[in-house]
């Protein structure tokens, strides 16, 4: 039975002695590439701007694929909330947030519809209609889930 011949992937030669190569290092997963890439991005995502609905979709996809969910515990201004990407975020992660979480995104949205009850400073007047209905429907979701699991 004859023995398989080591593969060598890539020798150099230095003063009589071998050097053999170390393999290539793996390629970054797709998943890692699915993330944006600059701190200028990272940042934006995790304070909720965009300006286009495309922008804010990526950024709603980049919270909720944020492990660590350091942004729920993060204040936002009333004009991030008028994106509508944290509520979406909310809405999407509501499945999987702990209790202690549903209790912090249920307050924070509380406080952000008492806020969006009057005319919101740099916030068109249908956009704060809309962000507070919005707000709304998400609360009682996330108050629904509180209660059905914790």
């Amino acid at each position: 039975m004859a023995q398989p011949t080591p593969k060598v992937v890539k020798a150099v030669v230095t003063q009589s002695k071998t050097v053999v190569a170390a393999p290539a290092p793996a390629k970054p997963s797709p998943a890692a590439s699915a993330v944006p890439k600059t701190i200028v991005e990272k940042k934006a995502a995790a304070i909720g701007e965009c300006q286009t609905a495309s922008a804010c979709g990526e950024l709603v996809q980049f919270l909720v694929d944020t492990p660590d969910r350091s942004w729920i515990s993060a204040p936002a201004t009333p004009a991030q909330y008028a994106t509508g990407v944290r509520l979406f975020a909310y809405e999407r992660l509501r499945p999987s947030l702990t209790c202690k979480e549903l209790v912090i995104a249920a307050d924070e949205i509380a406080a952000m519809i008492v806020t969006f009850q009057k005319p919101v400073e740099g916030v068109a007047p249908e956009t704060t209609t809309r962000t507070r209905d919005l707000g709304t429907r998400i609360e009682s979701e996330l108050k629904i889930e509180l209660k059905a699991r914790c």
